[in-house]
């Protein structure tokens, strides 16, 4: 039954299934995607500034960011394809297609959507900003623009400029988009650099 379940859907999405590689708690961690560890660091700093945030996470995985976001204090949710098996987290994940979103008009303070888009076809990737644009006042991107092998789920390879000109031309309000970014974090108390050159890193308004 699964395996017929499988061969129905599309090809980007077989890989979201407890069966999949997202079923894999090493494949999207922090340790591997330097981009969550940026995007977490800097969504709280734009969070900080505003009163009673709500943060919507897409393509949340394995939850990682959401967790990191949660821990922080903030109110969080999350959608994506597949569910992780964490406890703490399903209550606050919404099994669904981002690309036709259940929540309501500017529902969320921050949109977060973290190296989830080089994974979808680029007319889906359309779809999904505009309800970006649709659910919240803000939003921070970070996507890949090389492949992933040997994983080889990375199906929209971009460079840099064109994702940013996708954004501007659907009307968001850039605050800062990036071709590589470097963000500190402290390891064993000892502030270091964390260079993300192999993508493209996006916020401001939506």
């Amino acid at each position: 039954m699964l395996q017929r379940i499988l061969c129905a859907m599309p090809e980007y999405k077989k890989h979201y299934t407890k069966d999949g590689i997202y079923g894999d708690l090493s494949y999207g961690g922090p340790w591997v995607s330097r981009g969550i560890i940026h995007a977490t660091y800097v969504s709280q700093n734009m969070l900080r500034k505003v009163k009673d945030p709500k943060v919507l996470v897409i393509g949340a995985g394995n939850g990682y960011d959401m967790l990191a976001l949660m821990q922080a204090g903030y109110d969080v949710h999350g959608i994506d394809l597949y569910v992780p098996d964490v406890p703490c987290l399903k209550e606050h994940i919404t099994k669904g297609d981002a690309s036709d979103m259940p929540f309501e008009d500017n529902q969320f303070t921050l949109v977060l959507c973290c190296e989830t888009l080089e994974h979808i076809p680029m007319d889906i990737c359309d779809k999904i900003i505009d309800e970006c644009k649709r659910v919240a006042q803000a939003f921070y991107f970070t996507i890949a623009t090389r492949g992933d092998g040997p994983y080889n789920t990375h199906i929209n390879i971009r460079n840099g400029e064109d994702w940013i000109k996708s954004f501007r031309d659907k009307g968001f309000k850039i605050h800062h988009a990036a071709l590589a970014s470097e963000v500190m974090i402290k390891v064993d108390n000892v502030m270091q650099g964390l260079k993300y050159l192999d993508g493209v890193t996006i916020y401001g308004e939506c």
